[in-house]
């Protein structure tokens, strides 16, 4: 086995900082992955929504006034779809900074017509969850079919309900209600739903396809490992197939390697974050000729130091240990040529 040259650079941080600095980036790149299950879409679950309103109605603004921190709407009542009112006319209340509207901050137009999830706080009426508790009144007969059930069966949004919320998913035409109950059936689903999963998969429109690639990918569903593999080929979309490459991250099988390996080189920094990461996770002897030639053409520093991390399981391999060596000659930044340094001193 090829020895390990002596190092003493000066400039060596400690391996406990630089550690800390990955553990940081991986969070980060991990988080960027699963974007569209973060924490944000939380707030749109109807779940959510429905058990922090007091109200949820249907009406029309009639006036507006501001200050220099209100927004003031005088919202009346047409349609009450959850919860009680003395009066039908009532006042809600968005914030303002210093005259300057609020990002996500609801400011609603006079004369328009609304479906609004509302709160009650010391008296003043505030939209739940922000632009998230405004809704089109498109939306009304089927919100009401979701409200219908929600009284009848509080516990609707619970874990192991996910069936019903499926059931309830079929009976509702439109899509925007869809796509909310999209976000608890996919905090509820299992593998038990795999039916539900492939004829989503099997879908045309973007987001019911996303949802089944996500979710087969998430709960490693066997008989969708292939179709998937095959759709990820054959894919043009730059959406989709960062989807597809996510849930081969998920199912780490060897016999992909191969194919994420077409990625490495993508123009979107994106898919080569999640193409490097599903070599990362298959983490077999496979991956380290791809790796060290990816790492000496990726322009992304933060790739590079997943790359790394990837690598230094295989410290000890003689490829790995000269291309270490090589990488120290010419990597000019600073966390990742430190982070080479711990893995040249094998710590």
């Amino acid at each position: 086995m090829k020895k390990r040259i002596k190092l003493n650079h000066s400039s060596l941080l400690s391996g406990k900082f630089v550690q800390v600095s990955l553990l940081v980036l991986l969070a980060l790149l991990a988080f960027t992955s699963k974007s569209y299950c973060d924490m944000s879409s939380k707030q749109f679950q109807l779940s959510n929504l429905l058990k922090n309103s007091m109200l949820v109605a249907k009406g029309k603004i009639v006036q507006v006034t501001s200050g220099d921190n209100y927004y003031k709407m005088s919202f009346s009542v047409e349609d009450i779809l959850l919860g009680t009112i003395n009066s039908n006319n009532i006042e809600v209340v968005s914030r303002f900074k210093n005259g300057f509207r609020l990002e996500d901050e609801p400011y609603l137009e006079e004369g328009n017509e609304y479906i609004l999830f509302l709160n009650n706080t010391k008296g003043w009426w505030t939209i739940t969850n922000r632009i998230a508790g405004v809704l089109s009144v498109n939306a009304a007969d089927d919100l009401k079919k979701v409200i219908q059930d929600y009284k009848l069966q509080e516990n609707l949004f619970d874990k192991g309900n996910c069936r019903k919320l499926i059931s309830l998913f079929d009976k509702v035409e439109t899509e925007y209600i869809k796509n909310l109950l999209l976000l608890d059936i996919e905090e509820n689903i299992t593998a038990k739903e795999v039916g539900f999963i492939k004829k989503m998969f099997d879908k045309s429109d973007s987001k019911s396809k996303i949802f089944g690639i996500r979710n087969a990918g998430k709960l490693k569903i066997k008989e969708m490992h292939e179709p998937i593999k095959d759709a990820l080929i054959a894919e043009t979309n730059t959406e989709n197939n960062f989807e597809y490459l996510f849930a081969l991250e998920n199912y780490a099988d060897k016999n992909d390697a191969k194919i994420a390996a077409k990625y490495l080189n993508d123009k979107a920094q994106g898919i080569r974050s999640v193409a490097i990461n599903v070599l990362r996770q298959i983490g077999t002897e496979e991956i380290i000729e791809l790796l060290i030639n990816n790492y000496k053409v990726e322009p992304n520093w933060s790739n590079r130091i997943v790359i790394l991390d990837a690598l230094k399981k295989f410290k000890n391999d003689d490829r790995v240990i000269k291309a270490v060596d090589d990488f120290l000659v010419w990597e000019n930044n600073v966390v990742v040529k430190n982070y080479l340094l711990t893995i040249a001193k094998n710590e």
